[in-house]
């Protein structure tokens, strides 16, 4: 009979600590996170949650979230992709995606273009673009608690992963 109970309170135990470790994973959307751009001259600040991430723009250092941000708010998954160009001299977020739920822009202007645009593409045979000078294309990628940042910069066919700068949370 001792036995027993050892056992129904091994096996109790073992429940309790398996739920409590699916319940930290599954809350486990991620930590806010902050990149500069340099060729576009932009900050941007993500705010990650279970289903979506927000994406803030700034020509400065970001703190925390607020309405006076100018952001977007996308889908996170493999379905979903999220890619933006900017050109420097100007106030406009390019995009050419289909993870974009709404934006809260003030500041900045959103303005959807097709990928073989050749306004701002140029072709380069093989069914290969080049994003045309003086853009530079951001690739995001959000997915679980994950996330991956990658610059494009004018006549590069590669996207060069970078690296945050820091988070609010550090």
């Amino acid at each position: 009979m001792k036995t027993f109970i050892k056992f129904i309170i091994v096996l109790l135990c073992s429940l309790i600590i398996a739920i409590i470790a699916f319940f930290i994973w599954y809350s486990d959307t991620g930590r806010e996170n902050q990149y500069y751009i340099k060729e576009a001259n932009m900050y941007i600040k993500t705010y990650p949650s279970r289903e979506t991430v927000i994406i803030a723009f700034s020509d400065n250092i970001i703190g925390d979230f607020s309405d006076s941000l100018d952001y977007v708010k996308v889908y996170k998954g493999d379905n979903y992709y999220t890619d933006f160009f900017f050109d420097a001299m100007d106030k406009t977020i390019y995009s050419r995606n289909n993870s974009i739920i709404n934006s809260h822009l003030m500041g900045y202007e959103l303005k959807i273009v097709a990928f073989r645009d050749t306004a701002y593409y140029t072709y380069r045979g093989n069914g290969s673009y080049l994003l045309k000078s003086p853009y530079t294309g951001v690739s995001m990628s959000f997915w679980g608690s994950k996330e991956k940042v990658s610059v494009k910069n004018q006549n590069e066919i590669c996207y060069t992963e970078i690296k945050t700068i820091g988070s609010v949370s550090d």
